[in-house]
């Protein structure tokens, strides 16, 4: 008599692990999802390491200017002359850096002249709003899912197959309207599957 083994879906706890090791792992959505995203922006890697330095260097130096921007507004109290305050990227949460992409992008006209008012327009040197739109409208998807799948006071067992196949449609992206994109598609696209 053979017996049928199970299929369950945990996190990356040992316990977890251990205990179902003899059962078919499907592992978290979410989970996934935070991993290669956190891996595709890693900014404290070395760059000659760094996959967004390699492969879209358009997108690095624009985050890099986005954080040298938000973080001279926060330290030299700038930060009080605008109608909100700009997000700081957090290097273990990657859906931060959504949050400060677009808060420097919806306000980039009067960052853009408090910046230059006090001569440090320098700090700016990399950003682009195009691709900054475009990484944005990208990645604000994979936040919204992710945010979704780790809700704790709702089932999203249901959700995970809709939302790796939004996923999936979502990274079919024009490789020649969206250029810098397009990369992270082509680099996300086999997680979705």
């Amino acid at each position: 008599m053979t017996q049928k083994k199970g299929l369950f879906q945990y996190g990356r706890r040992g316990q977890h692990q251990k205990a179902l090791e003899k059962c078919n792992r499907l592992n978290c959505t979410a989970h996934v999802l935070a991993t290669v995203n956190r891996n595709t922006f890693d900014m404290h890697k070395k760059q000659t390491k760094s996959f967004l330095f390699t492969n879209a260097p358009e997108c690095y130096q624009g985050i890099l200017a986005c954080k040298r921007v938000v973080v001279y507004i926060k330290r030299s109290g700038k930060n009080l002359e605008l109608a909100k305050t700009v997000k700081v990227m957090v290097e273990t949460r990657w859906n931060t850096l959504v949050d400060m992409l677009e808060s420097v992008f919806r306000m980039f006209r009067k960052i853009e002249e408090l910046v230059s008012q006090n001569g440090e327009g320098a700090k700016l040197g990399g950003w682009n709003s195009v691709v900054a739109g475009q990484l944005i409208d990208f990645l604000r998807p994979f936040k919204n899912i992710s945010i979704e799948l780790q809700a704790k006071k709702s089932p999203t067992l249901h959700l995970v197959l809709i939302r790796r196949d939004d996923l999936f449609k979502h990274c079919a992206i024009d490789a020649e309207k969206d250029p810098p994109v397009s990369l992270f598609s082509m680099w996300v696209r086999p997680y979705t599957t």
